[in-house]
């Protein structure tokens, strides 16, 4: 028996790439005999020794290795009692050093770094039977630890290891038996027990009950239990890598207890990559208890390069614990229970017993070279599975075919079939079933109002479907119909088409739906270029999922009220038919539609009817479609920032305006901010909302005439339209004439010779550049010829047109002396006199005589202004005024009096 313990901290060595030189001798004495390695490690034998020849002889108690040779013991082995000192210790051989030291029923407590190690016997002789080892593994280091190193002809030790790392951070490989052995022979594992209790961490646990690898050998694997606790583990009951030819397999009896994380547990052969092999796979028993795991009955895998693999498996037990595991029972008659939560259940070949257990769970035929018959039973009670053998079914919801013919019988709960390729006959009987096409191969066509005649699916074979509700399409473009039931369809991945039914005649309300298009360009809703038609149906739920996604309903003539940012689709009275999620864009019907998106990038297409849509936020395209009377209406009611619109040439700026492309429309609402708004060349209603708004011509072709009392006067580009809301009109570039009415207008003329007439009201007329005519008309009116070298004139009717006083005369803010007139010829100057036109008589700045008719202006230099006053009754006082911005010295030449 021998005792090896490395302290915390210690630097063990790798017994794979140690030599002992034995030329660098550094104590011979009676009691010690230590040199130096081939690779610089420090070795000291403590006992009795004597030197009767160049080798000692003797016994030894300890052995003690320096792996650093800086002074520090980084192993200690220590015998019960006093072992003959073998030449194979000194001979200069790492093999045999290594026989000798730890051929012994060993127990180590290992705390050191690093370790890459061996307890036992690296090169045993014929028939060797290996060390039974006890031992724990406490260090902070990445550790890979094998029971023995094994050769032919070698028995295993029965091992019982226990793992409680200091630091769980770091990785562990524990094998029960050795690494490689490289000639032909036979090879049995031990009954080996290993446990990791060591804390959660994120270090990986690798425990393999028997050999990591062999070559052209017969193996026995020993019956082994291999434990994990609170660290994902990975644990082979038997060998892991195999590879070369003609080596038999035979896996032992072992049990494997996962850990409370997500395990990967193989009770035989995690892999294979040899060519006629012989396996026979032992009767195991896996455990996963907690976590999502995943639990292999025999074999794990076998890569391509296994040909002529002969496989007798195990009947093997298998117990996915809590947790979502993956359970395999591949070959033998085994028996899988997937435990709590939702488990998917391989049988594989032989007749299994598969028990879903709790959640919902899935049996998995898709390895299954053969087609299968499914018939669930309710609950507990068993139902069968005809195929690949023949099985009991407990507890399962869900089944996936194989790629040939199945058959699937459901029971009365919610199933989902995956039928797979082939033509499947998927019967869901009871309850809401679902038909998955997740698998296919390329897109699919399913149509739930084909219930009991095969259809082609085009991406997964001919299936006929019977009591089917719901759906679920593939990763590929589907096109995907319900039935105007309560249908749930998931279009998966791919551009889909969801509708809600493939009628092109009218169909019973429709139930409650729930469509969600999943990743990709998906369509979803009720109706897409004449398919789909009838009642809408209420308390429906649809999703566009990730994508661009669009929300049709082609065919319906009614008035919907659609809004992507509220998540919902009204009808324009208020009747509740669905919430919408995750859809950027509308394609809508023939009615009046009012169409919202949100704040981010919307196409919206109103199509046939006279629709109002309103982007919102985002760079939107919107088309407002053909119209039957009044036209279609582009809105930025809810814009928090004023837009520029022109209909003309299409440009968009400003708060939601930003970005949008727009064609199609006929009316434009503005927002409660200052919008500057322009129509095109047909009849077009605009509103500008709340705040200062502005209605501008300045992209026609030709003048307009804009008469804001009688609609029936306007011309050019304006002719039809309607303005609400509007309290500026900007001119075109050519001679407009723009017309008030009694509300408080502001005109600005543009280019050219413009006339503006204010008529009631206190307004604000511009000429800008050009010859204007401005008539202020009733009002307090301010007004402004422009800035440029040409005559502005500013006529008056009456002199009921401008008041008496500050806040009750007209005002002309920029009148230049010699190039302005003031028109006032078309009243009469004397009021109190005979009949005629009387023509007023100027008398500069001088003050009133007292006689009517005279018209006269005084400058006021405190307040920067001239005021004409004119005296029609001869009181001397003035019966009319004009107020001038600035001091002007004005000429009879001025006025047309």
């Amino acid at each position: 028996m021998a005792t090896i313990t490395a302290a915390t901290g210690s630097v063990l060595p790798d017994n794979r790439n140690f030599d002992v030189d034995i030329d660098v001798v550094l104590t011979s004495s009676s009691s010690t005999y230590e040199w130096t390695t081939f690779d610089g490690s420090r070795i000291t034998l403590v006992g009795a020794f004597t030197y009767p020849g160049a080798d000692p002889t003797g016994s030894v108690a300890q052995i003690l290795i320096d792996t650093e040779n800086d002074g520090d013991t980084d192993l200690t082995i220590a015998f019960s009692s006093l072992q003959p000192i073998l030449a194979d210790l000194i001979s200069g051989n790492d093999d045999l050093f290594w026989t000798a030291a730890f051929s012994q029923d060993n127990t180590f407590n290992i705390g050191g770094d690093a370790v890459d190690f061996s307890f036992g016997p690296y090169t045993p002789f014929e028939g060797h039977v290996g060390s039974n080892d006890t031992g724990t593994l406490t260090g902070s280091g990445d550790y890979h630890l094998d029971g023995e190193f094994v050769r032919d002809g070698f028995v295993g030790g029965n091992d019982v290891v226990t793992i409680d790392a200091l630091d769980p951070n770091l990785s562990i490989t524990v094998n029960g038996e050795g690494l490689v052995t490289f000639s032909i022979g036979e090879i049995t594992g031990g009954n080996d027990e290993i446990t990791d209790i060591s804390a959660a961490g994120a270090g990986n646990v690798t425990i393999r009950g028997d050999f990591s690898s062999s070559q052209m050998h017969t193996i026995y694997g020993g019956d082994d239990i291999l434990t994990g606790t609170n660290r994902e583990v990975t644990l082979t009951g038997d060998v892991r890598w195999l590879y070369g030819n003609a080596t038999i397999l035979n896996a032992g009896d072992d049990i494997l207890n996962g850990s409370s994380e997500d395990d990967a547990l193989y009770g035989d052969f995690e892999y294979s990559n040899s060519s006629g092999v012989i396996v026979n796979g032992g009767n195991d028993i896996l455990n996963g208890h907690g976590g999502d795991d995943v639990l292999y009955g025999d074999h794990g895998y076998s890569s391509s390069g296994a040909n002529g693999a002969v496989y007798s498996a195990g009947n093997d037990t298998l117990d996915g614990g809590v947790g979502e595991d993956t359970l395999y029972g591949q070959y033998g008659n085994d028996v899988l229970n997937g435990g709590a939560n939702n488990d998917t259940l391989y049988g594989g070949v032989g007749d299994d017993t598969i028990d879903g257990d709790g959640g919902r769970d899935t049996a998995d035929f898709s390895q299954s070279l053969f087609g299968v018959t499914v018939t669930l039973a309710e609950g507990a009670v068993d139902g069968s599975a005809v195929g690949n053998g023949t099985d009991i079914i407990r507890d399962i919801e869900n089944v996936v075919g194989t790629s040939v013919n199945d058959v699937f019988t459901g029971n009365s709960g919610n199933n989902v079939f995956t039928g797979g390729e082939g033509n499947d006959t998927l019967d869901g009987g009871v309850g809401n079933d679902t038909a998955s096409y997740e698998t296919a191969g390329s897109g699919v066509t399913v149509d739930l109002s084909i219930q009991g005649s095969q259809q082609s699916t085009g991406g997964a074979g001919d299936d006929t479907l019977i009591n089917i509700e719901r759906l679920i399409g593939s990763q590929y473009d589907d096109i995907l119909f319900g039935n105007g039931s309560d249908n749930a369809i998931d279009g998966g991945d791919g551009d889909d088409i969801i509708l809600v039914s493939s009628s092109t005649t009218s169909f019973p309300v429709p139930g409650t739906n729930q469509f969600d298009g999943g990743a990709g360009n998906d369509i979803i809703g009720f109706s897409l270029t004449g398919v789909g038609q009838g009642n809408l149906g209420s308390n429906h739920e649809m999703s566009g999922g990730s994508g661009v996604d669009t929300f049709v309903f082609e065919t319906y003539s009614s008035d919907y009220d659609v809004d992507l940012e509220g998540e919902s689709f009204y009808t324009v009275s208020g009747t509740y038919i669905a919430d919408l999620f995750e859809f950027e864009n509308i394609s809508a019907g023939g009615g009046e539609d009012v169409l919202r998106g949100d704040n981010a990038v919307n196409d919206i297409d109103g199509n046939e009817g006279d629709d109002t849509i309103e982007g919102r936020g985002g760079s939107d395209v919107l088309d407002g479609g053909g119209n039957s009377a009044v036209g279609d209406t582009l809105s930025y009611s809810t814009s928090s920032s004023g837009v520029s619109v022109n209909m003309t040439t299409g440009a968009a700026s400003g708060g939601d305006a930003t970005g949008d492309v727009f064609t199609g429309f006929e009316n434009l609402e503005g927002s409660s901010n200052a919008d500057t708004l322009e129509g095109d060349a047909g009849a077009n209603a605009i509103d500008g909302g709340d705040g200062t708004d502005t209605v501008t011509f300045t992209s026609t072709t030709g003048r307009v005439i804009v008469d804001l009392q009688i609609n029936a006067l306007n011309f050019g580009f304006a002719v039809g339209d309607t303005y609400t809301d509007v309290e500026v009109f900007e001119g075109s570039n050519w001679n407009d004439q723009l017309r008030g009415d009694t509300a408080d207008n502001i005109f600005y003329g543009g280019n050219f010779t413009d006339r503006l007439y204010g008529r009631g009201g206190d307004d604000t007329l511009l000429g800008e550049a050009g010859a204007d005519a401005i008539y202020g008309n009733a009002g307090v009116d301010t007004m402004t010829g422009g800035d440029d070298t040409l005559r502005d004139r500013f006529i008056y009717f009456n002199t009921v047109e401008s008041g008496v006083g500050t806040g009750n005369r007209d005002i002309i803010t920029d009148f230049t002396s010699g190039e302005d007139r003031i028109e006032i010829s078309r009243f009469d100057a004397n009021s109190v006199g005979g009949g005629g036109n009387d023509v007023f008589d100027f008398i500069q700045d001088t003050a009133f005589s007292n006689t009517a008719g005279e018209l006269r202006f005084e400058q006021d230099a405190a307040m920067g202004t001239t005021v004409i006053q004119a005296d029609l009754d001869g009181d001397g006082t003035a019966d009319f005024e004009i107020e001038l911005t600035g001091l002007v010295d004005l000429e009879s030449t001025d006025f047309l009096l």
